[in-house]
């Protein structure tokens, strides 16, 4: 498990994450919708089970989105993205 740190604290779990997320002014969904603009992923390696098997690899099949790992999160926070 990969963990990422933003401003002293960790980001290592989806809680973590989503707070951070919604701090910077993002919203979060549990399911793709139109209005959906990125989708994070804790990981991105195709020999993961639980990504092979779940709704990240129908997501990432059609290509219609933009698939980020959640250290993109901080990187973009710390560019002021």
């Amino acid at each position: 498990t990969e963990v990422w740190s933003l401003e002293g604290k960790k980001i290592d779990s989806k809680l973590a994450i989503e707070t951070v997320i919604a701090q910077y002014g993002g919203s979060i969904q549990t399911d793709v919708m139109p209005t959906t603009t990125h989708i994070i992923c804790a990981s991105l390696d195709p020999s993961d089970t639980k990504l092979v098997h779940g709704k990240v690899k129908s997501i990432i099949h059609q290509g219609s989105f933009d698939i980020l790992r959640v250290g993109w999160i901080a990187d973009c926070i710390e560019q002021s993205c």
